[in-house]
């Protein structure tokens, strides 16, 4: 009852609350501004650096132009962050601060009409007093910005989004694409789940059929196959000699040494492995660094968290971060990404759940990889089986593999077409095509 009270409240007062406060606003919004293009931030993103990670890429590869893409911060994000936004010069749009710019009067009909329609309807009288809020609010904030903006396209990077959010947008004339970075890969991996509600007009990545992403009821207009991103950056940097050379100066590589980058997969929220077979793992790269001087490890965990969840994992990982011969780069330390250690290695080793191993052959850096002989089978792994060289089971087989593929050159990996349609560097050339 009490419930029923406040939503019914709610629903009489909160529009009303919006009238009262409009009849005493003298704001009004700015003429509107026209952008291309739209990229969200978020307080979790690496934000604006040199980083290929780092989310103005589109920009500094050359995709979009600067005056195109509005950048848009639709949730409260720290002060200092704020202030990065603002000083790198992009086009932005900061939610608490473009919503004392509305024009609360022209606001008010349309929120009249979307509280009608919450409370007239069957579904909507079931509605919570927080769902009915949240969608006034959600309601509120995106016809604020489309009184101030026009926008043609949404472009969500690996993040699914919000569906809501999308047909909201798309009632206004927007479009949205999603953009996958990695591959084929998606479909085996453990967290499929976390891409289970995508609404986009088109989705644009690498050798994804559409009914890996259909069979979770997504919806997508048009799929389109542009190659992986992340290993065409992985090929501009292996092209740039001094970028590299200032790289690995900076890391404090001796030079007489060969470097290899391995990553894990473990997150904060699950493993990918079961502890038995992340200890193997840490354990095996700890061997091959003694057993042959010449390697030199770029090691960069995805998650600290699981090396502590159990004690003889925690003093294998502590024993092989600690060798005077690798060098510990924590997932979370932004200022060294996966790409730029893969570009300067010459071998790479991961795990099978990781979209690393991809993303290296695609990009011409040779790489192996860990799968558990429990892993389940499917076509993805079928294609990479044809090549045992690229798979270890064991400590032995490891060690052969990374002997063998430091003297085989690159092109010998031929598990690249399975991956990526093209392998040939060109990945943002049809990103920016396909945007036109």
């Amino acid at each position: 009852m009490v419930e029923k009270f406040l939503f019914a409240l709610a629903v009489i007062n909160f529009p009303r609350y919006l009238y009262w406060r409009a009849l005493f606003s003298r704001r009004f919004a700015h003429d509107t501004r026209t952008f291309k293009y739209v990229l969200y931030l978020r307080p979790t993103d690496p934000g604006f650096s040199d980083l290929p990670t780092s989310m103005d890429w589109l920009i500094k590869q050359g995709v979009v132009s600067r005056d195109e893409l509005l950048f848009v911060v639709d949730a409260k994000i720290g002060a200092q962050y704020l202030a990065q936004i603002k000083a790198i010069g992009y086009h932005y749009v900061y939610f608490p601060e473009m919503l004392k710019k509305a024009n609360l009067r022209l606001l008010l009909d349309k929120l009249k009409m979307i509280a009608q329609q919450l409370t007239g309807t069957n579904a909507g009288r079931r509605l919570t007093l927080k769902a009915y809020l949240s969608v006034l609010r959600q309601a509120y904030a995106w016809e604020a910005f489309y009184q101030q903006y026009q926008v043609g396209t949404f472009i969500a990077i690996q993040e699914p989004g919000n569906p809501a959010r999308y047909l909201y947008q798309k009632t206004h004339g927007s479009r949205s694409i999603f953009l996958y970075l990695s591959s084929a890969y998606l479909g085996d991996s453990p967290y499929n789940g976390y891409y289970s509600r995508l609404i986009f007009d088109r989705l644009l990545t690498s050798k994804i059929p559409l009914i890996k992403f259909q069979r979770y009821e997504n919806y997508f207009d048009r799929y389109q196959d542009i190659g992986i991103i992340n290993a065409d950056l992985i090929r501009r940097l292996k092209a740039d000699r001094p970028k590299l050379a200032e790289l690995a100066k900076q890391l404090n590589i001796p030079s007489d040494k060969t470097i290899i980058s391995v990553f894990d997969d473990n997150s904060d929220t699950y493993d990918t492995m079961p502890i038995a077979d992340a200890r193997d793992y840490v354990n095996w790269l700890k061997m091959a660094l003694e057993a042959d001087q010449r390697l030199f490890f770029l090691y960069k965990p995805r998650s600290l968290s699981v090396f502590s969840r159990e004690p003889e994992l925690r003093r294998a990982f502590e024993r092989l971060v600690n060798h005077e011969r690798c060098l510990f780069v924590p997932g979370l330390v932004k200022k060294y990404s996966a790409i730029e250690l893969m570009a300067l290695s010459e071998l790479v080793i991961t795990v099978f759940s990781s979209s690393t191993l991809t993303e290296a052959l695609a990009g011409g850096v040779k790489a192996i990889c860990f799968r558990p002989r429990s892993e389940i089978n499917s076509p993805f792994w079928s294609k990479m089986e044809e090549q045992p060289e690229l798979i270890f089971h064991d400590r032995d087989q490891m060690s052969r593999q990374i002997d063998h593929w430091l003297k085989t050159p690159a092109e010998r990996q031929t598990a690249c077409r399975a991956i990526d349609s093209y392998c040939d560097g060109q990945a943002l050339k049809r990103l920016k095509d396909a945007l036109k």
